[in-house]
């Protein structure tokens, strides 16, 4: 009976993606996003936008543009997805 409840408890719980904004090779930052709302139009950008104001110093020191990343927190270690 345990498990099962667990296993309800579980599935029942919105899966976290993680935003991760690289420059080069180095990770600056990292925002945590709710799975549920990424298709919705402007949800990710507003994210974006507000990571790159953070750390716009940064940025503007840097030769290369920063990258952002979508993280599935529960998918396997090596399972990315790029924005």
């Amino acid at each position: 009976m345990f498990y099962a409840v667990l296993l309800h408890e579980l599935l029942l719980k919105p899966v976290p993606m993680k935003l991760l904004m690289y420059v080069k090779n180095d990770l600056i930052d990292s925002v945590t996003l709710e799975r549920e709302k990424i298709t919705i139009p402007g949800y990710t950008r507003k994210f974006i936008r507000m990571l790159k104001e953070k750390h716009e110093w940064i940025i503007r020191q840097s030769v290369d543009e920063p990258e952002f990343i979508l993280h599935n927190a529960t998918a396997h270690p090596n399972t990315i997805n790029i924005c």
